[in-house]
Parts: C-alpha cells; sequence; structure tokens
C-alpha cells in the first residue's frame, strides 16, 4: 500500500506532523516550512496540507501586517482554514530598552479595523490577545515613559471590539463553533464594570471553557496601584481551566472570584503572591477612597518610613487559599502553583512545577513591588537582614508549617480526585 491507498483522513493526519509546533501559544508562530514544502508535491496534498498551514492566524502592529492579514481574510480557503487568532495590539516593546516611537493614530485605526474581521471566520475556536506589557494607571496624567503607549481606554477600545468581533450577528448567523479558548495578556489591572456586566461581556464569556490571564503591573506616578485590589467577580460557565498569572492578592475576598468558578477542574496560579506589607502617602489613601478594612494599621513612623506614609499589614496565607480551593472546587483534578520567569504565556502545563516557592510574599512601597529573594526576605522600610538591630520580614518563613500543610493537603486531594476519573474512564 502506498500513500496513494491510504483515506484521506490518515494522510490529513500524517501530514499534520510535519508541522513543528511553537512551545506557547504567545510565540504565535508554528515552523510551517516543511507542510509548505508537503503542498507542492500534489493537489491532494495540497489541499489537506492548506488546512495546516492557515488554521493560525496572526494580527500583529505593523502597516504591513494589516495589509497581509486583510489579504488572508480575502481568501476563502483562509477562512474554511483558521481555527485560532493571534493578536498583538502594539510592536515588539520586549527587547532591551523597550523604548520606541512607532505608535500613531493612524495604526491604531488600522489595528481596530482589521480586528473587525474576526466576524468573518466561522471556524475559530481560539482567541489570543496580547497588550503591551507597559501600562500606565489613572492617576498619571501625562506619559513619563516612552514605552507606555496604551492608556486604559485604548486597551478598553480594543477589548470591546475583539468582543464585538466575535459576537456580532453576521458571525452567529453562519459560525460553526464558539470561541473555547481566551488568551489574554498583559491586561491592565483596572476594573472596567461597564464593560464585564454588559450583554456583549456575558455572551461572549459564556462559552470560555480555557481562560488565561496575565496581569500586567502598572507604571505609577512614585504611588501604587490600588485597581488590583477592585476586581469584579465573574463567574465563567462552563469554565474548565484558567491560568492565572502575576495576579497579586491584597484583600481576603480578591480571590472569590476564582473559588466561585465551580466548574473547573484545572487550575493552574503562575508568579501569583499575597502582599503582606504596604506603604503609600497618607493623603492617596483618602484621596483614591482606597479600601483598608481588611488591613492593620501600622503606628506612623513604623519601620523607618516617613511620617507622611500610611502603613498597612495584610494577614492573608497561602494556607487559606488553599484550603479554600480544596473546599470550593469539587471537580478541581489539576492544580499547579509555583513562581517563575518564563517568556511565554501561558506556561506549557507539563513545564509547570508545584511547589511552596518562597517569593509567594511580597511587599508594597511607594511606587513599586519590592523585591523579595530566595530565602523570602521582604525588603520593606528599614528591614534589613542579617542586622539585629533592625526588624527582619520574612512572611515565608512564619507561615511556612501551615502553607506547607495546607498545599500538601489540597495535593493529596486533587490527586485522590485524578485516581477516581482513571477509575471512571477504566
Amino acid at each position: 500500500m502506498g500513500p496513494k491507498d491510504l483515506p484521506p483522513e490518515i494522510l490529513s493526519l500524517i501530514i499534520s506532523l510535519l508541522v513543528e509546533r511553537a512551545n506557547s501559544p504567545s510565540e504565535w508562530r508554528d515552523n510551517l516550512q516543511h507542510i509548505c514544502n508537503a503542498r507542492l508535491v500534489c493537489r491532494l496534498w495540497n489541499t489537506l496540507a492548506t488546512t495546516y498551514v492557515f488554521e493560525n492566524l496572526v494580527l500583529a502592529y505593523t502597516t504591513d501586517e494589516y495589509k497581509a492579514w486583510g489579504d488572508m481574510i480575502d481568501s476563502g480557503v483562509v477562512k474554511q482554514a483558521a481555527r485560532r487568532v493571534y493578536i498583538r495590539t502594539a510592536p515588539d516593546d520586549d527587547h532591551e530598552g523597550g523604548i520606541w516611537n512607532a505608535y500613531t493614530k493612524k495604526g491604531h485605526d488600522g489595528l481596530i479595523k482589521s480586528i473587525t474581521r474576526i466576524s468573518e471566520l466561522e471556524h475559530i475556536k481560539e482567541l489570543y490577545l496580547r497588550f503591551s506589557k507597559h501600562c500606565n494607571g489613572v492617576e498619571v496624567r501625562y506619559r513619563l515613559r516612552e514605552e507606555v503607549v496604551e492608556d486604559i481606554a485604548i486597551r478598553h477600545y480594543i477589548l470591546e471590539n475583539v468582543f464585538r468581533a466575535i459576537q456580532s450577528p453576521a458571525r452567529n448567523n453562519f459560525a460553526t463553533s464558539d470561541i473555547r479558548t481566551l488568551t489574554i495578556e498583559n491586561l491592565q489591572n483596572t476594573p472596567l464594570p461597564d464593560f464585564t456586566s454588559s450583554e456583549l461581556f456575558r455572551a461572549v464569556t459564556k462559552n470560555i471553557n480555557f481562560l488565561h490571564l496575565m496581569v500586567a503591573d502598572e507604571y505609577n506616578e512614585a504611588r501604587p496601584d490600588w485597581d488590583a485590589y477592585r476586581l469584579e467577580r465573574r463567574v465563567f460557565e462552563p469554565l474548565t481551566t484558567l491560568n492565572l498569572g502575576n495576579f497579586v492578592i491584597g484583600h481576603h475576598e480578591q480571590f472569590d472570584w476564582v473559588l466561585n468558578q465551580s466548574s473547573l477542574t484545572s487550575l493552574r496560579l503562575d508568579r501569583c503572591s499575597i502582599v503582606s506589607y504596604l506603604a503609600t502617602f497618607r493623603e492617596n489613601i483618602h484621596s483614591w477612597q482606597v479600601r483598608t478594612h481588611d488591613w492593620h494599621e501600622y503606628p506612623t513612623g513604623s519601620f523607618g518610613l516617613d511620617a507622611s506614609d500610611a502603613i498597612y499589614g495584610f494577614s492573608g496565607t497561602w494556607e487559606t487559599i488553599f484550603n479554600s480551593i480544596c473546599r470550593s472546587l469539587p471537580r478541581l483534578s489539576d492544580f499547579r502553583f509555583r513562581y517563575g520567569h518564563d517568556p511565554v504565556f501561558p506556561v506549557r502545563p507539563d513545564k509547570l512545577s508545584v511547589g511552596l516557592t518562597k517569593k509567594r510574599y511580597t511587599a508594597f512601597e511607594d511606587n513599586s513591588w519590592n523585591d523579595v529573594d530566595e530565602s523570602g526576605f521582604l525588603t520593606f522600610g528599614d528591614s534589613l537582614r542579617g542586622r539585629p538591630d533592625k526588624r527582619y520580614l520574612n512572611r515565608s518563613e512564619e507561615t511556612e508549617v501551615g502553607d506547607y500543610q495546607a498545599l500538601d493537603a489540597l495535593i493529596q486531594e486533587v490527586r485522590k480526585r485524578q485516581q477516581q476519573l482513571t477509575l471512571r474512564s477504566d
């Protein structure tokens, strides 16, 4: 039996192996060299290979990319083959230095026009949206850094247009599948209550099974950003997988929106932490209407900080979080918890470990998240490691026993559920 004698379905599967897959969705492009060569063999191979060549469509920020994107969408073959869409809203700003001056209103308009054509793709099941990693908070009245090119309004506008394209009446009339996987990288940690409570938001998210969110740190005007502590609670049914990156917990109820996802079977926490100590100018607490109900206020001048600083401590622990996960997510059979700095998101599941990282607690002082060393030591005020006359802060050391026991209990419960699922499948 030769290749000509194989059923088309079997031959298609064999040809698909010629695609060298990228390590992560954020790397965008698979290596298509070999499968493109296969298209030259004969008409049948060309037809079968085309499905895999155009299953991933990339929309990146350049005028040339907009034109290429438009040409692809004009093709009926591409429309039929497309299964995933990757959108990068800004130029590659992650290189050394990270400063560029190419962002223009004209370019932004071109991006929005290109995004609207997603409505013409009837078979897409996955969408990946990556914003610039640089962003300012609402408190910044002028642009302090050249690399900050997407303010909150622009990000909101882009996000809303992506959702409108997904949920457009034209697409709903002919689409053969719903988008089941949504990945948003560098999602700014500012609340958008009007958007997340809209019918548009509900209509898109009701079909999401796999949600991957990486939060971006804001660059502010020598002051902290408190938006992270005002995330809205939402239930994404029927969500089964949640990959959450760079999420900082600062209130007891802040993790509740995750615990409310009772349909979750897989939860992966990547670079997530709890803030234990916070300090900022006292006047900002009142002008920003910061919620401090969960925080203990230290006396003025504590930790050697200025009298003008308001100083707080948060008692939250990972022991509480782990126990809540075990109780609130009865279907969970896959759990990962680690702290790494991979250049791609989401990290492949097989690369995600489960361990009690020393960096699971952090501190915020003035205008930045303070560094945490490998031993868990927190730099905050005059706290200095190895100085007996100074305060030594190590929240991970203080909570190690309770956190470890809770994590171990969660892991054991997850393994038990895995075994039960295996027995049922047999």
